[in-house]
């Protein structure tokens, strides 16, 4: 049985909050005498601060070496049970398992006790003794009164006892657990055992049983659903589509997205309870290969949904032709606005090219406190759509878009579009000075002192012939502009940034998703560190979650999980999360992904609420010293 499930390891974590009260931290149930003793006390608070900073080799180190020396104090069960979270967060699993099994056998009626013996079955489970785990959660669900670890629990046990358990190690347990709830859970598993292994009439009998015996439990819903399936007259499998340029210029890209979408539907215990067939088509990065391939799947019975393509274009065809039979589309990179409005069958798990204006206008203005902007970007349809959508933005938080200019495809040369840039900027700092100075003057008095103030600076008399000259005036810092938007691709990045510096306007940089790229990042970091920008995609090393699934990623399929892989990876399993609610037609399958307004992906949220059918949600990044770092 012992399956390599993700989604389970995912969930199942030591980050759960413990309650300290102010005194008797050990809080025995037998009450023995305990000696409050106040630099134990400061020791510990002390302690508690660095733990919340996730210094947890500081934790342990703090409280070890004193521990000895105040025996019975007010804190003792509580600071063994730290040093072993402080431990098992550094992955020091032997010395968290013999700290934790120690504060068992030492006190084993502490109010942490529980919470020791959920430690403790994350340790077997990082073994792989899958036994040893599921013994120490059914211990927590026989003793625990905590509200918390009694829910978290619970929702761990079912996928556990299921994929990593066999019958005989169910059985063995059954014996040792004779608690309705853990009866309940141990049944539960037996039944979906049952039903994977296509033994229905089984499963049904155990069911049925199951809801006899276990009315009120809250797998109640589950065990329903489980024997509406197998009650149910047998079908042919639900199809699910997918069109993707497997061949051709995006064909790296394509076949990270098809990883992830297979790895999904390997792991999600969604695809385990139907029976789910995946379709893949190569649209060979062709527009009419692409029509080809839809209505080849449009032919098929039980088609319940297509994701693809990677490009706008060939999604909105795709859409386009779904629609005539209701089928939902799930769009995992296109980024087009409008998509949805025109086509409804459409879901953008990608924030479109106007919601990325939208959010980082709102970010720079609402949280960053700026307030007048320049704007370049280049002359194409992105561009425009972008810009114009942040120069609404700004303008409806009472901003100030001060100058806006262009480039075109293959440009380098930029220094156009600073110099002009540049004058805005000089004149609008001329304009603020004499403002402040001269409050008694009328606009069209400043307008006019400013020409001349202009015109004495374009000027100067080189000394060694006495002929006028064109002043080279960018010794002069520009300081009337509170950022420039810069929505350019990766490529013009290493060309923009001297440009930029060379004309000497002191603001802050904001950029759009191709941004998003270290290697040109650091290449140009003289320049552009402080940048800040938006992204679909950012994954922190340190990131445990991301850890995770890379690692069993990794083990599963012998490669290393990108971008692309977990777009396509949160796309099945969105679509799944409908499939679970037991919906098997297209119209109603949209119709319940329509209704979600928020999908836990595996890095951040999806969240559908400010636009029908597209995802808002942008990770905000800033550059500095040479790393790419999460601001929102």
């Amino acid at each position: 049985m012992k399956k390599s499930w993700f989604l389970f390891v995912l969930f199942f974590t030591p980050v759960l909050a413990f309650a300290i009260s102010p005194f008797d931290q050990q809080n025995q149930k037998t009450k023995p005498q305990f000696v409050f003793n106040q630099d134990v006390e400061n020791i510990f608070q002390k302690a508690l601060s660095h733990y919340s900073e996730k210094r947890y080799d500081i934790v342990e180190y703090e409280l070890q070496s004193f521990q000895d020396n105040y025996p019975n104090n007010h804190r003792q069960t509580a600071i063994q049970y730290l040093i072993g979270r402080a431990q098992l967060f550094q992955k020091k699993w032997s010395a968290a398992e013999n700290t934790l099994t120690q504060l068992l056998k030492q006190f084993p009626n502490s109010n942490y006790s529980d919470d020791a013996c959920y430690l403790l079955a994350q340790i077997w489970f990082q073994q792989k003794k899958y036994d040893a785990t599921a013994e120490e959660l059914l211990t927590v669900l026989d003793t625990t009164h905590d509200p918390r670890l009694l829910h978290t629990t619970r929702d761990l046990l079912p996928n556990l006892l299921s994929d990593y358990l066999d019958a005989k190690e169910l059985q063995s347990l059954r014996n040792q657990f004779h608690s309705d709830e853990t009866q309940a859970q141990l049944r539960f598993a037996e039944g979906v055992q049952a039903y994977r292994n296509k033994n229905r009439e089984a499963a049904k009998t155990i069911f049925q049983n199951w809801l006899t015996s276990f009315p009120n439990h809250p797998l109640r819903n589950d065990s329903e659903r489980y024997l509406k399936l197998l009650t149910a007259t047998p079908s042919s499998p639900m199809k699910i589509g997918v069109i993707l340029p497997l061949t051709g210029y995006l064909q790296e890209e394509a076949k990270g997205l098809l990883s992830g979408i297979q790895y999904a539907l390997k792991t999600n215990p969604a695809a385990r309870e139907t029976e789910i067939e995946l379709i893949v088509k190569d649209s060979h990065d062709d527009m009419l290969a692409t029509i080809d391939d839809i209505q080849s799947l449009l032919a098929q019975e039980n088609l319940v949904a297509i994701i693809g393509e990677i490009e706008s274009d060939k999604t909105a065809v795709i859409g386009a032709l779904a629609q005539t039979r209701l089928v939902p589309v799930l769009a995992p990179t296109a980024t087009e606005s409008g998509l949805t409005a025109s086509l409804p069958n459409i879901i953008q798990m990608n924030p479109d090219v106007s919601l990325r204006g939208e959010i980082i206008a709102e970010y720079a203005i609402n949280h960053l406190n700026l307030h007048s902007f320049a704007i370049l970007a280049p002359a194409d349809q992105y561009g425009k759509n972008i810009s114009d959508s942040f120069a609404q933005t700004v303008d409806q938080l009472n901003g100030t878009i001060i100058a806006e200019t262009w480039y075109y495809e293959g440009a380098t040369d930029l220094r156009d579009q600073f110099k002009y840039l540049r004058k805005l900027g000089l004149k609008r700092l001329d304009r603020d000075s004499l403002a402040m100075t001269l409050p008694g003057l009328s606009l069209a008095q400043i307008d006019s002192a400013i020409n001349k103030m202009e015109t004495m600076r374009q000027f100067t008399t080189d000394r060694r012939d006495g002929i006028p000259k064109f002043a080279d005036s960018t010794a002069i810092p520009v300081t009337s502009i509170d950022a420039i938007f810069l929505p350019v691709y990766s490529d013009i990045i290493p060309y923009l940034a001297p440009q930029f510096a060379l004309y000497n306007i002191r603001c802050q940089l904001l950029g759009g998703d191709y941004w998003n790229d270290e290697e040109t990042l650091d290449n140009n970091a003289n320049y552009l560190t402080g940048t800040i920008f938006c992204s679909d995609y950012f994954a922190e090393e340190t990131n445990e979650t991301f850890q995770r699934f890379r690692n069993q990623f990794r083990l599963d399929t012998g490669t290393t999980p990108g971008k692309m892989e977990i777009f396509g990876f949160d796309t099945m399993n969105f679509l799944l999360q409908g499939i679970r609610a037991g919906v098997n037609q297209p119209e109603e399958l949209l119709h319940n992904l329509e209704q979600r307004k928020e999908f836990e992906g595996l890095l951040h949220s999806y969240n559908f609420d400010r636009k029908p059918r597209v995802n808002s949600f942008l990770n905000i990044l800033k550059y500095q010293n040479n790393t790419i770092t999460k601001l929102e």
